[in-house]
C-alpha cells in the first residue's frame, strides 16, 4: 500500500503531508480520526504515536514517522516558507527538497489523498461535483458516479455533469433523489437512474483496500455496500483496531470464529474470512446471502468453508445459545428499524441494549464486539451507555475499546455531526 501524502520515504522514516482540513490528531471522543492514528494504523502500525513529530506552516501540516517502534533523532522536522507558497523541507538526515502545494482544480479530478487509488475505486467524491452543484451527493464506485440531490436534475445540469465526468475518465452517470423517509418508497423509486454513459455498468466490481465488491445499481436503495463503513472494514481485513488492540484476541489458539450478523452482502465477512477467519453470516434475505457468496468468490474465497444462514438473527441466536456456540468476533450492524417474526418491531435505539444482552454470552472471554449504528438522532454518549449497561447486565466488563465514525470523504466532523458512530469492545469475563 502507498499514498501520494507520502513526500519522501527511506529505511527509517516517512515525511508525510497532513491533508488540509483534516485535523492531525483527534478533537473530541466522538469526532473524525486524527491524521496521525490513521496513518499509524495503515503504515506504521507498531510505531507508539509519541515518536512521530509534526510541524505546521500556515494550514498545512507534516508529519514525520519512524518505520520501527525506535524514537528518530531529537533534532526536529524543520519547515521553511518560501515564495509562492513552496516550502523547504529540512531534516538531519533526509535529504532537503522543495514542495509546493498541489492546485486545488487538479485535485479536485483526483480521490482524496489519503486512498491508494489502485486498491480502492469506491468512496465519497462531493469535491468532485465542484461548486456549481452545493448540497449534492456524489459517490465514485468504479469507472461510474453516483449523484445525489433533493431536486429533480435540469437538463443543462445534466449536460455539465456528464462533461466532467467523462473528463475524469468516467464511463456512466446515475443519479437518484435524496431520499430520507426510504420506508415509504418503492424499490423503483430508490433506484438510481442512468443519466448519461454505458448502461452496462448498471452491475459490476469494486474495489475498496484491494478487496472486491459486486455492486448492483437496480437494488433500490443501497446498491450492495455501505462506504462509510470502509475503515472499520479495514480493520477487520487487517486485523487490527489500533495499535495494541488486534480485532482477534491474541490469546486465540483455535481458528478464529467470527458471526456476522446483518450480513447484508457480507462485507464484513469477507474481510474477516481474508484475514484467516471462519465466518457466520445470517442475514433475512437470501438473495443477499448469495450476494455475499459471489463477493466470497470474487476475492478467492470458498463459500463452502463457511457459514450462510438464512433466516431471523435473533432465532438464530437463541440457536447458538442453546447449542453453546462461541465467538471470538460478533459484528452487530443492525437497521434503525426492522420488522421480523421473532422479535417483531425493531428499533435500534430502544432495542440495541435488548440485543446486546442476548450476543454477549456468545463471546469468548476476551472477545471483541463490534457495535455500529446510523441512527442519526442516537447521541453518541446515549449509544455507548446503552452498551455498557447491557455488557454489565451479563456480568462482563470491557477491556481495551476504540470509538469510530465515518471516514473524512463523509466530511471531518464534530461529535454532533457524526451519524455513524462504531464502538470496538474487548469483553472480558
Amino acid at each position: 500500500m502507498t499514498s501520494p501524502l507520502i513526500l519522501k520515504e527511506d529505511e527509517r522514516s516517512f515525511l508525510v503531508q497532513v491533508p488540509v482540513g483534516v485535523p492531525l490528531l483527534s478533537r473530541h471522543r466522538y469526532g473524525s480520526e486524527g491524521f496521525q492514528s490513521w496513518f499509524l494504523r495503515h503504515f506504521a502500525p507498531e510505531v507508539p504515536s509519541r515518536f512521530c513529530q509534526s510541524v505546521a506552516v500556515g494550514k498545512q501540516s507534516f508529519l514525520l514517522v519512524p518505520k520501527t517502534a525506535d524514537p528518530l533523532p531529537a533534532d526536529r522536522l524543520s519547515i521553511k516558507e518560501s515564495s509562492a507558497g513552496r516550502v523547504t523541507v529540512l531534516h538531519p538526515y533526509l535529504p532537503r527538497f522543495d514542495w509546493e502545494p498541489p492546485n486545488e482544480q487538479e485535485t479536485a479530478a483526483l480521490p482524496p489523498l489519503w486512498l491508494d487509488s489502485r486498491a480502492t475505486n469506491a468512496y465519497r467524491w462531493d469535491h468532485a461535483l465542484g461548486r456549481a452543484f452545493p448540497g449534492w451527493i456524489g459517490t465514485r464506485l468504479g469507472e461510474s458516479i453516483l449523484y445525489q440531490s433533493e431536486n429533480r436534475l435540469s437538463d443543462a445540469e445534466r449536460s455539465s455533469l456528464e462533461a466532467s465526468g467523462r473528463a475524469m475518465g468516467l464511463v456512466a452517470g446515475y443519479w437518484k433523489r435524496h431520499e430520507r423517509a426510504v420506508q415509504k418508497k418503492t424499490k423503483t423509486d430508490l433506484c438510481p437512474e442512468l443519466i448519461w454513459g454505458d448502461a452496462s455498468t448498471v452491475q459490476g466490481p469494486i474495489k475498496e483496500s484491494g478487496v472486491c465488491y459486486d455492486i448492483d445499481f437496480a437494488e433500490g436503495y443501497s446498491f450492495g455496500l455501505f462506504l462509510d463503513q470502509r475503515e472499520n472494514r479495514y480493520r477487520v481485513r487487517h486485523n487490527l483496531i489500533e495499535a495494541g488492540f488486534p480485532v482477534i484476541s491474541p490469546r486465540v489458539q483455535h481458528r478464529p470464529q467470527v458471526l456476522n450478523t446483518f450480513a447484508y452482502t457480507c462485507g464484513f465477512s469477507v474481510c474477516a474470512a481474508l484475514a484467516g477467519a471462519e465466518v457466520v453470516s445470517v442475514d433475512l434475505s437470501r438473495k443477499y446471502l448469495a450476494w455475499g457468496k459471489r463477493n466470497f468468490v470474487a476475492n478467492g474465497l470458498d463459500p463452502e468453508k463457511h457459514e450462510f444462514l438464512y433466516g431471523d438473527v435473533f432465532g438464530w441466536i437463541k440457536r447458538f445459545q442453546r447449542r453453546e456456540r462461541r465467538f471470538d468476533l460478533i459484528v452487530l450492524d443492525p437497521p434503525t428499524f426492522s420488522r421480523s417474526k421473532e422479535w417483531g418491531a425493531f428499533k435500534v435505539t430502544r432495542d440495541m441494549a435488548k440485543l446486546i444482552e442476548m450476543v454477549v454470552p456468545l463471546l469468548n472471554s476476551g472477545g471483541r464486539l463490534l457495535v455500529s449504528s446510523n441512527a442519526a438522532t442516537w447521541e453518541p454518549e446515549l449509544f455507548t451507555a446503552s452498551i455498557a449497561k447491557a455488557i454489565r447486565t451479563c456480568h462482563r466488563r470491557i477491556g481495551a475499546q476504540v470509538y469510530a465514525t465515518q471516514p473524512w470523504d463523509f466530511g471531518v466532523l464534530r461529535a454532533a455531526e457524526s451519524y455513524l458512530k462504531t464502538w470496538w469492545l474487548e469483553v472480558l469475563d
